[in-house]
């Protein structure tokens, strides 16, 4: 047989107008894929609204909440997801998607969101329930306090810091990732924006759970005070096997 390999004028010569391309990533970037922000993982689900809400469960608590598809603000595309939290009441607006068991390895999620009026609080939470036990991560960022919490074991918030002042501007669209490993039951890391939090060695909530089947969730919530404050939420990626 033939030798084969890659020849000399091919993906790794030199070139004088363009430059070569050999992170296939970067390549599906380029063509308009939503996985920009880190691109480690592969890929079970992603959703970048363009066909409206109809893969999430929603519920909105209070006078003039509201979970809709929005054609006026997006990260990608046309549409993103819009929650108005209530201003009395629950004051709060939610989206939950749920997805099949998943292999016991390190998982993600990562979503995007912009915020006009400052808000209680926004978060992110990662539920697992193995037909046994229920564990879960959860990420709160409180922009009055300037502050970013992870919830423990023990079911307390813990900040991670509290001086992240994140621009509230309905054209910028923030990035956050969560990872959890499900093998160990335990966190990983989280990115939001150019800052990574190494939480590694963190176990998860853990509550026995012996009636809601095998399932995963990812639930976004936005919590108000006063007024009717809005989250844009784009391009929301699932991820397993994570490093």
């Amino acid at each position: 047989m033939g030798q084969r390999g890659t020849p000399d004028y091919g993906q790794y010569a030199p070139a004088t107008t363009i430059a070569r391309l050999a992170d296939l990533g970067e390549l599906a970037v380029r063509l308009g894929s939503i996985v920009s922000f880190d691109r480690r993982g592969e890929v079970v689900w992603m959703d970048d609204f363009e066909d409206g809400i109809i893969k999430w469960k929603t519920s909105a608590a209070g006078a003039g909440a509201a979970v809709t598809s929005d054609t006026v603000k997006s990260r990608n595309g046309a549409k993103s997801a819009k929650l108005v939290a209530g201003s009395d009441g629950g004051k709060q607006a939610t989206l939950y998607h749920y997805q099949p068991f998943p292999v016991s390895s390190r998982y993600g999620v990562e979503f995007s969101f912009a915020f006009e009026t400052s808000p209680k609080h926004i978060g992110l939470r990662l539920d697992l329930y193995d037909g046994a036990n229920h564990y879960f991560g959860d990420i709160v960022y409180r922009p009055p306090l300037t502050r970013l919490d992870y919830e423990d074991s023990n079911a307390d918030y813990q900040a991670l810091t509290t001086t992240l002042d994140l621009l509230s501007d309905s054209i910028m669209f923030h990035t956050l990732k969560l990872v959890a490993d499900w093998s160990t039951k335990k966190y990983v890391r989280l990115l939001l924006d150019n800052n990574s939090y190494d939480l590694s060695g963190i176990d998860l909530y853990s509550a026995a759970d012996a009636v809601t089947l095998p399932q995963v969730r990812v639930r976004v919530l936005l919590a108000g005070t006063s007024g009717n404050p809005v989250l844009y939420v784009d391009d929301v990626i699932i991820t397993q096997n994570e490093p």
